[in-house]
């Protein structure tokens, strides 16, 4: 939906923080697809800054 709205003029897309669902190891983030489906909606749209939330998990020992 944020794709279809982007205009040469649009410099931030704000999704809500429930807009990336799921819990992610921030060990292993870089390997979901998800994560890297959003990567490349922001190398599509490079003047363009994506602020959104997600909900993580870090291993402390």
């Amino acid at each position: 939906m944020s794709e279809a709205q982007i205009t040469p003029n649009t410099r931030f897309v704000i999704w809500p923080e429930t807009a990336i669902d799921g819990t992610f190891w921030e060990e292993e983030i870089e390997n979901e697809g998800v994560i890297n489906q959003i990567k490349e909606f922001v190398r599509r749209h490079p003047q363009v800054s994506l602020v959104t939330g997600v909900t993580s998990l870090a291993f402390q020992q």
